[in-house]
């Protein structure tokens, strides 16, 4: 059994390749292999919305964040950002794999060096974090009243004082 044929508005027609195929099939009531299988005997086969100006920053972000999460931040289709990825010659995002070294470091150095370090996302680094139960990096603050006291107990001693991490082993 053959399909109906389906009617197109001028004003549904005048939205191809501007309005993601999605909401033009919400709109209309169709599917939306209807909308694509159209826009595509029109010629349409880049769709102007997929257009992305990419910033330094944009870039920076490809293959260290999966392609859809990093498509949702940008306002980008996931095939704009997967495609600039691959011009590229970037990876895909992968996990990091913990191996005990690298999970020795998580709680020593802010969750985002160690992205930077490991060429992962910060998310994967603070979700491991949390996962072993870890406190965020915190940097000790080297007020005149903490500098006063700098010699005068073992640092063992010291860091639990003052809650600092940020030197020696834990």
């Amino acid at each position: 059994m053959k399909a109906p044929k389906v009617k197109w508005p001028r004003k549904c027609l005048a939205q191809l390749g501007k309005v993601p195929d999605k909401v033009i099939a919400k709109s209309m009531g169709v599917a939306l292999w209807r909308v694509r299988s159209k826009r595509y005997s029109l010629g349409m086969l880049l769709m102007e919305h997929n257009k992305v100006t990419w910033t330094r920053a944009m870039i920076a972000r490809l293959g260290r964040e999966p392609d859809h999460t990093n498509a949702d931040a940008m306002g980008a289709s996931r095939a704009a950002v997967r495609t600039k990825r691959l011009e590229l010659g970037l990876p895909n995002f992968k996990k990091p794999k913990w191996t005990p070294t690298l999970r020795a470091l998580i709680g020593r150095m802010s969750d985002a060096g160690l992205a930077n370090l490991l060429g992962a996302g910060v998310k994967a680094v603070r979700r491991e974090r949390v996962k072993l139960g870890l406190p965020a990096f915190k940097v000790a603050r080297w007020t005149p009243a903490v500098l006063a006291e700098v010699g005068r107990m073992p640092d063992r001693n010291w860091r639990e004082n003052t809650g600092s991490r940020s030197a020696g082993r834990r």
